[in-house]
Parts: C-alpha cells; structure tokens; sequence
C-alpha cells in the first residue's frame, strides 16, 4: 500500500507587531524583544506571568498618555495592550 503521509506540524508565525488591542501569547502570537507605540490619551499595557486575570499575574505595567516602549521576555506569558495603538518591534 501507499505510504500514509503524516501531517507536519508547523508553528504559527510570531509577528514583530501588534495591530489590535488584546492579550498575545509570548513566543505564540507575538515575539519576545522591544517593542515602541505611539500610544494614546489612555494607554494600558502589562507584561504577565499568566493569563488569569489576577492582580499576581502582573510582571510590569504602564498607564500613561504618549510614546511607549516594552521589552517582552521569554519569561513573560502574555502581552496586554489597550489603547497604545499598533506596537512595533524595535530593531
């Protein structure tokens, strides 16, 4: 008989910016590195060690109006962003 062929798993791409508000997973939805926004009047964004919502969940957080920068880690979770604009990773 034919050989059966095995689907290849293949990671999804892990872009260098994001778009939308929202939490991305690190190293899933988005890369680890250093990332600028313009922000906004109302910027929130937070570096978390989980995804369950809990205050002990936050690493670093910001709140401010204006340019942000960020470095994710490798050992942060997930990335929280709200109201920064699109976030770009710095080279």
């Amino acid at each position: 008989g034919a050989p059966t062929r095995r689907p290849v798993e293949v990671s999804p791409p892990t872009p260098d910016r994001m778009r939308a508000d929202g939490p991305y997973l690190v190293g899933r939805e988005i890369k680890t590195g250093t990332y600028a926004s313009p922000g906004g009047p109302r910027c929130y964004w937070a570096r978390l060690r989980d995804t369950s919502g809990e205050m002990a969940a936050i690493i670093a957080a910001s709140y401010h109006r204006g340019r942000q920068v960020a470095t994710i880690r490798k050992t942060d979770r997930a990335f929280l962003t709200d109201g920064c604009g699109q976030w770009v990773m710095l080279p």
